[in-house]
């Protein structure tokens, strides 16, 4: 960033001095800002950077400022918003974009995603309906958001809303999601606990076919490729078999952040 040379030369000037007084490496921090604007753009800077800390810090030097339009305030949240999210300071990212959301001003598209990412945190708290009614009211603003579509339906799933469940991914899947994988896992996932490893193959194989690398469609395309060979001849796609065993929250939700 660019700062007034003699504010430069004396932030400069103390990292040597800091660095030379103690005998470990200097850590590097990101100057205060000269301005708002070069403060807002410093945030923003630093988590683009993959800096989360560092953005969190400016976040907090930034909202200190009396000179802060109402505009940037609400984009420094939103930022650190973020920011605290991939530190994994849930609770304080929820409370960031919660002020954020406060701003009326906000336009539909960036609404929306604040809604959906805020969707997110709640849904890694374990605020499974809070999350669904963020999806929800991001959806309202974008219907054809593939993301929340996969998101939602992955939370309607875990509740055993199987139906609602299917719609979503097939939504997200007719949106142009341009991470099939996700959503073709999830309809999987409900093939299996409606006893139907047909399609649950079907499923976790196209998932594979979009993402070969995606471990969660290998993990469970084995048990269901031994199942399959127990169906009855004749069976298709629509029969039921033995219902299967689900698989734990936690690794479930490693699917929800494909538009990180």
């Amino acid at each position: 960033m660019r700062h007034k040379h003699a504010i430069a030369a004396v932030w400069t000037a103390a990292l040597l001095l800091s660095a030379a007084a103690i005998a470990e490496p200097s850590i590097h921090l990101t100057p205060p800002a000269a301005t708002a604007a070069e403060a807002v753009q410093a945030v923003a800077e630093a988590l683009h950077a993959g800096d989360p800390a560092d953005a969190v810090r400016m976040a907090g030097l930034a909202l200190d400022r009396n000179d802060l339009s109402h505009a940037e305030r609400t984009h420094i949240l939103l930022n650190r918003a973020l920011a605290r999210e991939h530190l994994g300071i849930r609770t304080g990212a929820a409370a960031d974009f919660t002020q954020a959301l406060k701003d009326h001003a906000l336009s539909d598209d960036t609404r929306a995603r604040a809604l959906f990412d805020r969707g997110i945190v709640l849904d890694e708290l374990g605020h499974t309906d809070r999350a669904i009614a963020d999806y929800s009211a991001a959806l309202k603003l974008v219907p054809a958001f593939p993301a929340a579509l996969n998101n939602r339906a992955n939370a309607w799933r875990r509740l055993g809303h199987y139906a609602a469940a299917r719609r979503d991914y097939e939504a997200s899947l007719a949106s142009g999601n341009t991470q099939p994988q996700y959503s073709n896992y999830g309809l999987g996932r409900i093939a299996e606990a409606q006893g139907n490893p047909l399609a649950a193959r079907d499923y976790f194989r196209e998932a594979l076919n979009a993402a070969p690398g995606y471990t969660l469609a290998q993990q469970r395309l084995a048990p269901v490729d031994l199942l399959v060979d127990h169906v009855p001849a004749g069976a298709h796609r629509g029969d039921e078999v033995a219902p299967l065993l689900r698989g734990d929250l936690i690794r479930e939700r490693a699917i929800q952040r494909q538009h990180r």
